[in-house]
């Protein structure tokens, strides 16, 4: 069997924890009945859809071929347990529909934006195991800019105050409201313009190196910086027709690495081919 799950990049902006975009850049994972390399993420999301059952998990063998960059905030980790449970549903004949396999990957990963956007595709806006599915308008396009340095998802959830004022509250709201009414019909200036989070992404950009030059780099462009998850990637939105030549230029002076990669939105999400 073969499971394959797109990256995913969460928050954009202020849709911290709930909104998530599925990308075509892909990790994938075969199952066959055998004995267990290691015990990881992978396998004890598999065993957690049987634990849920209440019933004996078989032994697997997992291989990955993995195309998602690790520990830079696009999903890695929720590539791993959607795969996990996906097999163990397929295996089961499809017990579960699409919605139950979310509420155990929120179960597992404590949040639902990645994983949902990794399950449904396209961009999601998820909370608990209540989702819905925006169709990504296709003039907007998506550049994952990826430095060569990791970024430690808890050093960086640390970052996020417990508790926000009513004003910052309502800030959010109406940007997430407005970024993701923009994704839906192409609006990109509306993307540039919405409300500012919040809530994580100021305090989050202090710790990416050189996200000021970056910052400077596309200040007089038509576009739009987010950062893509927990980072250490930064997502890129603008129109397709933008030529970022020379901005991109500018960025292979920088000291860090920085890997440029076009992305297209996956509409699918997770697929399943095969048995094991």
């Amino acid at each position: 069997m073969l499971v394959r799950v797109p990256a995913t990049s969460a928050n954009i902006g202020p849709g911290f924890d709930s909104f998530g975009i599925a990308f075509n850049i892909y990790n994938e994972f075969e199952f066959k009945l055998g004995k267990a390399k290691e015990n990881n993420l992978i396998l004890k999301s598999f065993k957690y859809y049987f634990e849920k059952l209440g019933i004996d998990c078989p032994e697997v063998e997992i291989n990955v071929v993995s195309n998602v960059p690790r520990s830079r905030g696009l999903g890695s980790s929720a590539t791993c347990i959607v795969a996990g449970l996906m097999a163990a549903n397929e295996y089961k004949g499809n017990k579960f529909d699409k919605y139950k396999i979310l509420e155990l990957a929120t179960d597992i990963e404590g949040h639902p934006d990645n994983v949902a956007a990794a399950i449904f595709g396209g961009h999601t806006i998820a909370f608990g195991s209540t989702v819905t599915k925006v169709e990504v308008a296709k003039n907007l396009k998506f550049y994952a800019l990826v430095p060569s340095f990791e970024m430690s998802t808890e050093e960086s959830r640390n970052l996020v105050p417990e508790f926000m004022d009513r004003q910052s509250a309502v800030q959010n709201i109406a940007g997430a409201a407005m970024i993701t009414n923009a994704l839906r019909t192409g609006d990109l200036n509306l993307i540039i313009n919405a409300p500012e989070d919040t809530i994580h992404e100021k305090k989050r950009f202090k710790i990416i190196d050189e996200y000021d030059k970056i910052k400077e780099i596309f200040k007089d462009s038509h576009s739009k910086l987010f950062l893509s998850g927990s980072g250490s990637t930064i997502l890129l939105v603008s129109n397709a027709d933008v030529d970022f030549s020379n901005e991109f230029d500018e960025m292979d002076k920088l000291k860090n690495e920085w890997k440029i990669l076009s992305c297209k939105v996956d509409n699918e999400g997770a697929t399943v081919y095969g048995t094991i």
